[in-house]
C-alpha cells in the first residue's frame, strides 16, 4: 500500500476499534494466577493498567483518524510531525462539548499511553505522576464507566464524520 492508502481514516478507525475490543477482552477476563500469592495483587493492577493503555491507544487512534478526515490525507501527511504525540488532550482539542471531566479523563489516559500501561514506573525523576493520576481521578470522580463513555463519545464523533464528512 502507498503512504496515502495507509492514511485511510477507515483503516485508522478499524484499528481503533480493534484496540478497544482487545481492551474489553482484557477487562472481562481474569488475569492468571501463575504468580505466587504475594505477587498477584501487584500483577492484577498492572494487568488493568495494560487494559487502560489499550483504551488510551484506541482513543488516540480514533482522534488521529478524525484529524485525517478533517485535514485531508495530504495535509495530515505534511503536518504529521505535529500529531506524533500521545497527549490525548491536545489531540482532542477540536472535539466539541468536552467537559472538564472529559479533559481530566484524557489527561489521565495520556499517562497510560505514555508509560503507565507500558512500564511499572514513569522513571525515577517523575515518580509524582502516580499521585497526579490519583488526584485527578479523585477531584473529578472518574470511574471506568466515565472513561468508556468518553471513548464512545469520541467514536460517535468519528462515525458521524465518516457518514457525513462535510
Amino acid at each position: 500500500p502507498s503512504e496515502k492508502d495507509l492514511m485511510s481514516p477507515v483503516l485508522w478507525i478499524c484499528h481503533a476499534q480493534a484496540l478497544a475490543d482487545a481492551a474489553r477482552t482484557l477487562v472481562e477476563a481474569k488475569p492468571s494466577n501463575a504468580l505466587p500469592e504475594g505477587f498477584r495483587e501487584i500483577c492484577h493492577s498492572q494487568y488493568h493498567a495494560i487494559a487502560i493503555m489499550l483504551v488510551a491507544y484506541s482513543i488516540e487512534t480514533c482522534l488521529k483518524a478524525l484529524l485525517i478526515l478533517n485535514a485531508g490525507v495530504d495535509k495530515f501527511i505534511s503536518q504529521e510531525q505535529a500529531y506524533r504525540t500521545h497527549n490525548l488532550q491536545r489531540l482532542a482539542d477540536f472535539i466539541p462539548d468536552l467537559t472538564p471531566k472529559d479533559r481530566a479523563i484524557l489527561q489521565n489516559l495520556t499517562h497510560f499511553s505514555e508509560w503507565a500501561g507500558r512500564y511499572p514506573t514513569p522513571g525515577s525523576t517523575k515518580l509524582c505522576k502516580y499521585s497526579e493520576i490519583d488526584a485527578i481521578s479523585r477531584k473529578h470522580g472518574i470511574t471506568a464507566g466515565d472513561t468508556f463513555s468518553l471513548a464512545s463519545k469520541i467514536f460517535g464523533v468519528a462515525m458521524a464524520e465518516l457518514d457525513d464528512p462535510e
